[in-house]
């Protein structure tokens, strides 16, 4: 209590003035006061206070404390941290104290689900192996003096992902035995496993091993396993389980017959796991040398007959196989299985075989009824259409040092018809059947069913006849007879019975009504429709109208054909159905379409060359269809024609009619030309000539055109053109060097005939036509040899730059072209033959120049024009052949002096402008290379003048006997060759 006086005694009141340095003080008026050091302090403070009497204050007076100190307790601190399962977790423990006295650490509690290791407060925790989740420990501080509260580390332990640390392992096992897969892995837990064989999920199999108590052939297969935790999963590597196959040996001929001195070869073929081990047994014994997978008796002797089995063995265990009885056969051969017994329709094929061993040569003669058939004598006797007079008792006897019968074969046979009777009810129906045979019998049924007893119904004391009298409608039925014999049971005699009482009825189709439409040549069916009731059963059709080529079958009603008329029309067609009880008549109409206008006409094309069809000399097709369907024409292949002849297969859902005919060949196979029209290209499409086994193809177009009322104006004219080698082929000796050529002139009907040379000197002729797109058809057969060479292939016109000048037509195309071999003493004009070869057409619209033009388009004036010679030695002769001319104004090759320096081959031209023909001769000399006088030829040549779509210039060939190469030689004998030739203006 503070203290104060007051010398007038008035009533104190106490007040603070300053507060301690440490701590707070509460001062009442009265004087009473508490204090409160800070916390944990100790030592000295003061604070200042004075006292009032209501009027005034006293003097400041300093009360002095003195705090003495008393034993804090210390503070342990919590944690919390996670560490992944199973990995170290390093942790300091810290704590504290307000008198900081050095402190020590204790563990109250371990972790439940981990290991501590170290000395606190620095330890380590880890968690134990899988677990995952929550864990703590506890623990204290001591100051020296007193235990701290315990404070808890919480640890969060995260999961790891499973990691497999033993593989499965393969293993490769025998059927039956125990086998177990099994897999070590770390990670957290919870742990699934899921075992998977090929992949695929195995129900149930979810431990770390996977079990098999006896494994079999099934379970063969690569199994792994999966593990999951929450962490992730992981799979494990596939381990192969292999079950060794037992040996599985195919079932062996029971009995295997062989003739004395046959050579035997046994073999077996084990399936299962290799290897194996074989030995052969005899009757039981083991066989020396009988080791191996066959066993062979190379001379078959009688003394080798019994049984003959293997043991093979492997790792799974021995099998033993079926075995082979072995007969050994001697002098008499041994039929081991017979000819069987038959029964067959009338028409079908028949094949009667006996199989037999025996020494050979062994010798078959089939007899019927005891007699020999001539010609019978193979193992098998066979007909292609069996008769009734084909019945007996067959026998076949095999020859070889002795003889043997077979056993009798019994061959039956049968008629079936299929007869259709209708009838009108009351009368009487008599069926029968014609049977040959031994021991036949016969049964009748109606609808496969047994006849019930009726008493008008008979059958023949043979059997193959039934007779039913007063016919009612309920004997409307199928009636068939079956046969049965040694060889069998044969259905035969069918005979379908309709029994009417009343007229036919043509229904739905009625008068007025339209049959379903046809075209030119299109196969056409239609089948006319009656009441179905056999009651109602016609007898009897007609129709009359019908365009020419259809009919209509009398019995069935089926009106069937092509119609082959020279109009499209709607023909008005009567059709008639009747029966005794009277007929049924519609006037009807059918509509028949004409072929498109682009399938009739002529056409014409080539033929490929083929090694097979036509001795690779190709050919040419013409072909002609007319308004009716019909065709014909010519193939010729070589120099041989065929003519042939058809109607086309038109249908109303295509516009391509088809076309195929028949090619017979005198000692040939026959020929099938296949093709359809596409009337819109006017062109065959897919078209081929077939012997069976080769094919080769071809092509042909229309000829559309006419002088007035379709003129080829855009293709009319002149045209030249040349024929050019492949580069490839440049210099070589054995093919002609030259140029062939050609020109055909155009008629405002689109004919034209092509005329030339090729450049051995061969003429080359073609009649033709121009096709829609300008084809012009070439081919020819060439040279004299017995074996033909031939020129083929198509020229085309091409339209120039304007279309309403044709002066600027372009020329293209490609020509096969070959020679045969020619092995006469007198040949020398590329006698080991060539080709074929491919020409290349280059030419174009000829317009042969105006008076005072001059050809090739030159300027006029001297050495205007040119001459050169390539090919066949011409040009390394001593005296050089190439030329410069002047051509004039009047188209005349004005030519330097013969025998000057400036035309030392003496070469002369003339030019006949209006066809663009050129032609001329020269002299060359040259030293004999084998010694002696000089060697002078003189040769002529021939071309032909393009125009300037084509070059402007001339091309042509020159035939050049060669120099002489061997004594006796002379240019009188020596090989001719041909060289080219190009008349062009100067540069």
């Amino acid at each position: 209590t503070l203290t104060g006086a007051d010398i007038e005694s008035s009533p104190l009141t106490f007040i603070k003035v300053t507060e301690p340095t440490h701590g707070s003080v509460t001062i009442n008026p009265n004087g009473s006061f508490s204090y409160q050091p800070a916390s944990d302090y100790n030592g000295p403070d003061s604070f200042t206070f004075k006292a009032s009497d209501g009027l005034a204050d006293s003097n400041i007076a300093t009360v002095s404390l003195t705090i003495t100190a008393i034993n804090d307790v210390p503070v342990a601190d919590a944690q919390s941290l996670s560490t992944p399962d199973s990995i170290a977790k390093d942790i300091v423990l810290t704590g504290s104290d307000v008198d900081l006295t050095p402190l020590t650490f204790a563990i109250v509690s371990p972790p439940s689900h981990g290991t501590l290791t170290g000395t606190p407060p620095t330890i380590s925790y880890i968690s134990d192996a899988g677990f995952a989740g929550g864990d703590s420990f506890t623990f204290t501080v001591n100051d020296g003096t007193v235990d701290s509260a315990a404070a808890t580390v919480a640890i969060t332990v995260t999961p790891v992902a499973p990691v497999v640390t033993t593989q499965p392992l393969a293993q490769t096992v025998n059927p039956g035995t125990a086998v177990q897969l099994s897999v070590a892995n770390t990670g957290s837990n919870p742990l699934s496993y899921q075992w998977r064989k090929n992949s695929e999920e195995i129900d149930g199999a979810t431990g770390q091993t996977l079990s098999f108590a006896s494994i079999q052939e099934g379970d063969e297969a690569s199994y792994d396993v999966v593990i999951s935790n929450v962490a992730g999963s992981t799979t494990s590597n596939p381990a192969t389980l292999t079950v060794n196959d037992p040996i599985v040996i195919a079932v062996q001929p029971p009995v295997l017959s062989v003739s004395e001195t046959d050579a035997v070869t046994l073999t077996v073929s084990p399936t299962g796991t290799g290897p194996f081990t074989y030995q052969w047994r005899k009757d039981g014994s083991p066989l020396p040398n009988g080791d191996g997978d066959t066993l062979i008796i190379e001379t078959a002797t009688l003394g080798d007959a019994g049984h003959y089995d293997v043991i093979v063995t492997n790792i799974v265990g021995p099998q033993v196989s079926s075995g082979t009885q072995l007969r050994v056969i001697g002098d008499t051969p041994e039929i081991v299985i017979q000819p069987q017994h038959q029964l067959v329709e009338v028409g079908t094929p028949l094949t009667l075989s006996v199989t037999a061993l025996g020494k050979p040569p062994l010798t078959y003669q089939w007899k019927r009824n005891g007699v020999n058939l001539r010609g019978a004598t193979l193992s098998t006797y066979s007909l292609t259409s069996t008769q009734l007079a084909h019945a007996g008792a067959y026998t076949v006897v095999v020859t070889s040092t002795a003889s043997v019968a077979s056993d009798t074969a019994q061959l039956g046979v049968a008629e079936n018809p299929g007869k259709a009777l209708t009838q009108v009810i009351g009368s009487t129906a008599v069926m029968s059947l014609k049977t040959a045979g031994s021991g036949l019998a016969h049964v009748w049924k109606k609808d496969g069913g047994s006849l019930l007893a009726d008493a008008r119904l008979a059958i023949a004391t043979t059997g193959k006849g039934l007779t039913i009298k007063k016919l009612i409608t309920d004997d409307s039925a199928t009636y068939t007879c079956e046969v049965t014999g040694p060889g069998g049971t044969l259905v035969a005699g069918t005979h379908e019975l309709r029994v009417f009482d009343a007229a036919p009825d043509i229904t739905p189709l009625d008068t007025g009504d339209a049959l379903p439409p046809a075209i030119v040549s299109g196969e056409y069916d239609y089948q006319v429709p009656v009441d179905p009731s056999t009651d109602r059963a016609p007898t009897l059709f007609s129709a009359s109208g019908l365009p020419k080529g259809l009919k209509i079958d009398s019995k069935t009603g089926l009106i069937s054909g092509r119609a082959v008329v020279s109009k499209a029309a709607a023909y008005a067609v009567k059709i008639t159905a009747a029966n005794s009880k009277g007929k049924d008549i519609v006037n009807v109409t059918l509509q028949v379409s004409a072929l498109p206008d682009g399938a009739i006409g002529v056409f014409a094309g080539p033929v490929s060359r083929h090694a097979i069809i036509g001795d690779n000399l190709g050919g040419r097709i013409d072909l002609t269809t007319t308004v009716s369907g019909s065709l014909s024409g010519k193939l010729t292949l070589g120099r041989s024609v065929y003519p042939f002849r058809g109607i086309l297969a038109a249908s109303l859902t295509s516009s391509n009619p088809h076309g195929s005919v028949f090619i017979t060949r005198r000692g040939l196979p026959t020929l099938v030309l296949d093709f359809d029209i596409d009337p819109a290209s006017n062109r065959l499409a897919n078209a081929t000539i077939t012997d069976g086994t080769a094919t080769v193809g071809l092509e042909a177009w229309r000829y559309i055109w006419h002088a007035t009322r379709n003129p080829a104006g855009s293709r009319d004219g002149l045209y030249t053109f040349g024929l050019d080698i492949d580069p490839l082929l440049a210099g070589d000796p054995l093919i002609p060097q030259g140029n062939g050529y050609g020109s055909f002139k155009v008629t405002t009907a689109g004919k034209a005939t092509v005329t030339g040379k090729t450049a051995d000197g061969e003429t080359i002729t073609t009649a033709a036509f121009v096709g829609p797109l300008g084809e012009i058809l070439v081919y020819r057969t060439l040279y004299t040899t017995v074996t033909k060479g031939t020129i083929l292939g198509t020229l085309l016109i091409n339209e120039g730059a304007d279309i309403d000048d044709d002066s600027d037509n372009p020329l293209s195309g490609e020509l096969s072209w070959s020679r045969p071999p020619n092995t006469a003493r007198t040949a020398r004009t590329y006698e080991d033959g060539f080709g074929p070869i491919t020409v290349t057409v280059i030419g174009g619209r000829y317009l042969p120049p105006a008076a005072g033009q001059i050809v090739l388009g030159l300027a006029p004036g001297a050495d205007n024009a040119q001459l050169t010679f390539a090919g066949a030695g011409i040009e390394s002769a001593t005296n050089y052949a190439d030329v410069t001319l002047e051509i004039s104004s009047l188209n005349r090759a004005l030519m330097p002096t013969g025998g000057s320096a400036a035309n030392p081959a003496k070469v002369t031209l003339t030019i006949t402008p209006t066809t663009g023909a050129f032609r001329g001769s020269l002299t060359l000399i040259d030293e004999n290379p084998l010694g002696g006088a000089a060697v002078k030829r003189t040769l002529t040549y021939q071309g032909l003048l393009l125009p300037a779509i084509a070059g402007n210039r001339g091309c042509g060939y020159s035939l050049a006997p060669q120099l002489p190469a061997t004594v006796g030689d002379t240019s009188a004998n020596t090989d001719i060759q041909s060289g080219q030739v190009i008349l062009q203006g100067k540069d």
